[in-house]
């Protein structure tokens, strides 16, 4: 019988934690989760990549290992939403990726520009890279 090795933590995992710290570490910020519930008003058990919370705003990070898709930014719009419905409004919404194509620049203009949560409010969608976040991801 030979023990099987522990299962490493995915390069993605490794990457949100790395950017959880330096949320931490940033000045204001009063709450940094890991996997957090949203739809908790419909039992749904959405888990968020990243919530960070800060004296005046709070965020919301979906965060990919490699290039974004549009389906990764319908799931953080789908964490947004989740938050609305549950009565905790979000001040942005950033998908974290090492680049992203044209189609989801587009998308998330689009969302942002003509697109309304269920209560009404506007879309505060952006994207950003690892480097722009100052991850590197050959690091983690």
């Amino acid at each position: 019988n030979v023990t099987l090795p522990a299962a490493q933590e995915s390069m993605e995992k490794r990457l949100v934690q790395a950017l959880a710290n330096k949320k931490k570490a940033a000045p204001g910020v009063l709450r940094v989760a890991l996997e957090e519930k949203t739809y908790r008003a419909l039992n749904l058990g959405v888990k968020m990549d990243l919530l960070v919370s800060s004296k005046d705003s709070t965020e919301v990070y979906e965060a990919k290992k490699n290039r974004s898709r549009v389906l990764d930014l319908y799931q953080l719009r789908m964490y947004w939403d989740g938050c609305a419905v549950d009565g905790c409004p979000l001040s942005s919404g950033v998908l974290v990726a090492r680049s992203h194509p044209q189609e989801v620049r587009n998308l998330v203009k689009a969302l942002n520009d003509s697109y309304r949560d269920p209560t009404g409010r506007p879309y505060h969608l952006s994207l950003s890279t690892w480097a722009e976040e100052g991850i590197d991801p050959k690091a983690v």
